[in-house]
C-alpha cells in the first residue's frame, strides 16, 4: 500500500502551502486540491484491498462506481446539513 499512502502524503503537502488563520485554512484552492488528492488515496487503497481479496478487475470496477456514487451522496448530505 504504498501508492495511498503517497497520496496522503502529497495532501498534507498542499496542506502545508495554506496559511492558516484561527483555527481554519486560509486558501481553499489548496484545501479542495488536498481533499481531492486524499479522495484518490482512498481510492487506491480500497481498490488494492479488494484486489488482494480476490476480485477480478470487472468486478472491482462495479465495486468502485457503487463507493464513488456512495461518497458522492454522503457529500451531498455534508454540504446540505453543515
Amino acid at each position: 500500500m504504498k501508492e495511498p499512502v503517497r497520496y496522503l502524503e502529497n495532501a498534507k503537502e498542499l496542506l502545508h502551502k495554506s496559511p492558516i488563520e484561527g483555527n481554519r485554512y486560509a486558501n481553499e484552492k489548496y484545501v479542495k486540491s488536498a481533499c481531492g488528492v486524499a479522495y484518490l488515496g482512498v481510492l487506491k487503497a480500497i481498490e488494492e484491498h479488494l484486489l488482494k481479496k480476490g476480485l477480478t478487475k470487472k468486478e472491482l470496477q462495479k465495486k468502485l462506481k457503487n463507493t464513488a456514487r456512495h461518497s458522492k451522496n454522503i457529500f451531498q448530505f455534508i454540504t446540505a446539513n453543515f
